[in-house]
């Protein structure tokens, strides 16, 4: 492998930052949405689920990024 294709520790840790900001933004995002939907019908309680699911997921996957510690 050639040395322009090995990413320095410095450029990891910059990646893993953006993604973990990232997520933070996307669960904002989700959250504000949900936070003025109406649960008033049954496909709006499913909707409401799945996207409470997709936040579930996204905040497991930014505490596995937060966890990483690259040597």
């Amino acid at each position: 492998m050639e040395d322009e294709d090995i990413m320095t520790k410095e450029e990891k840790e910059l990646l893993r930052q953006q993604a973990i900001e990232a997520n933070e933004q996307r669960i904002l995002h989700l959250e504000t949405f949900l936070d003025g939907f109406p649960l008033d019908t049954d496909v709006n309680k499913t909707v409401a689920l799945e996207i409470g699911t997709a936040i579930m997921f996204i905040e497991q996957e930014t505490e596995k990024l937060k966890s990483y510690v690259f040597e």
